[in-house]
């Protein structure tokens, strides 16, 4: 009975870590510059499987704007 409890406890972190590992870019954030009707910078937020753009603010007063939602997907080291 243990050996059963302790082989699916390794086989449930192996499936979690693998998923993790798959997709590095989920929770992260990445700024740049866009050529869309101005130049303008930008932030990319990565989820699971989901991107949005935001524009980033050119004064303090401005506020931050969402200007896209894409999808992607990830295998190996290729992103569609």
């Amino acid at each position: 009975m243990k050996k059963q409890i302790i082989i699916t406890c390794l086989t449930c972190i192996g499936v979690v870590v693998g998923a993790q590992a798959q997709n590095r870019l989920a929770n992260t954030a990445w700024q740049g510059t866009v050529q869309l009707y101005r130049v303008m910078d930008v932030v990319l937020q990565f989820e699971k499987d989901t991107i949005r753009m935001y524009s980033v603010p050119d004064n303090v007063l401005a506020e931050t704007k969402l200007l896209e939602t894409m999808t992607y997907t990830t295998k190996g080291d290729t992103f569609t």
